[in-house]
C-alpha cells in the first residue's frame, strides 16, 4: 500500500511539473506572437499613411492597436520587465513631455531619450499599477498634476511612475520620482 501511494504521489508531481512547463511555454509563445503582431500592424500603418497622401482623407482614425487598456497594459508589462524601448510605439511622436521629480530635468524628449531615462526608477521595480490602491488614490486626490494619470508605485521602495495618456491612447507625458512622498508636500 505504501509503494502504491508513493508511486501515485510521484506521478502527480510529474504531471504538475509538466503542466507548469507547458503553461510557461505557451505564455512565452503568446508573448512572441503578440510582439510580432504589433510589429506587423505597425508596418501596414506606415504604408497606409504613405499611400493615403495622394487621396484626400478625413481625420485619421486612431489605430486599433492603441486602446486605453492596451496602452495601460503595455506600460505595466514593459516597465516591470525593464523593456523600456517597448514603450516607444505607445509614446506621442516625435517627442514626449518628461519630468524627473526634484530635478531641473527634463525638457520634452524624443521617444528614444524618454525610454532611456526610464532606468531612473529601475531600482524600485516592480511597480504596482492598481489604480484602486489607497496610496495611488491619495496621490491623485492631493496632486493636480497626478489626477488624470496612470500611476505605478514601487512594491520594493518608494519609486513612482505616472503616465498621462492622451485622447489617442498614447503616452503624452511621463513623470518619474524616486519617492512618491515628494508629492505629499
Amino acid at each position: 500500500m505504501n509503494k502504491g501511494l508513493t508511486a501515485g504521489l510521484i506521478a502527480i508531481i510529474i504531471l504538475l511539473i509538466a503542466s507548469v512547463g507547458y503553461f510557461i511555454y505557451q505564455n512565452q509563445k503568446i508573448l512572441k506572437d503578440l510582439s510580432g503582431q504589433k510589429q506587423s500592424q505597425q508596418t501596414p500603418q506606415a504604408t497606409t499613411q504613405v499611400s493615403s497622401k495622394p487621396a484626400p482623407s478625413p481625420t485619421p482614425l486612431p489605430s486599433p492597436l492603441f486602446t486605453l487598456l492596451g496602452t495601460q497594459s503595455a506600460i505595466k508589462s514593459h516597465l516591470n520587465s525593464k523593456d523600456y524601448k517597448g514603450l516607444i510605439p505607445y509614446m506621442t511622436s516625435p517627442a514626449v513631455d518628461f519630468s524627473l521629480m526634484s530635478t531641473e530635468c527634463c525638457p520634452e524628449q524624443s521617444q528614444q531619450e524618454a525610454a532611456t531615462q526610464m532606468s531612473y526608477i529601475e531600482n524600485g521595480l516592480p511597480l504596482d499599477f492598481d489604480q484602486n490602491n489607497p496610496q495611488i488614490k491619495t496621490l491623485k486626490d492631493k496632486n493636480a498634476q497626478l489626477k488624470n494619470t496612470f500611476i505605478g508605485i514601487s512594491t520594493a521602495g518608494e519609486h513612482l511612475a505616472a503616465f498621462t495618456i492622451n485622447s489617442e491612447n498614447k503616452i503624452s507625458k511621463i513623470q518619474l520620482s524616486v519617492s512618491w512622498k515628494l508629492y505629499n508636500n
